[in-house]
């Protein structure tokens, strides 16, 4: 069976590389805490247990000084936006927490310069 090539983002970096870097950026360069958010179900015995916030962003955490949550959604040049993640991003912004969709490292670079 072939290799499928790693769906990319539209600076060529994959979902998992900006992850990472938001993660950095917002532990690293901005002083806050962040982490990579999973949302799914797992098996257990005979039953599936859901587990994370469907619609949630990709990398969520808090920025200081304030502790302001942040949600940011990764997305590659082959993702679209689901209906529950249009509505949770909507509804940490009008919570007053910073959410917004990444497509490259510019957009996660302005994201965050606008907190």
């Amino acid at each position: 069976m072939p290799n499928r090539p790693k769906a990319t983002t539209h600076d060529g970096y994959t979902a998992t590389q900006l992850q990472n870097y938001c993660i950095n950026k917002i532990q690293n360069d901005l002083g806050g805490v962040a982490w990579r958010n999973n949302v799914g179900k797992l098996r257990v015995a005979n039953r599936f247990v859901p587990f994370g916030k469907v619609g949630s962003g990709d990398v969520i955490g808090f920025l200081p000084p304030n502790g302001r949550f942040v949600s940011i959604e990764i997305k590659t040049k082959n993702d679209r936006m689901t209906a529950e993640q249009t509505e949770f991003l909507f509804r940490v912004r009008e919570a007053g927490g910073l959410a917004f969709i990444a497509e490259s490292i510019a957009d996660i670079d302005g994201g965050l310069d606008t907190r």
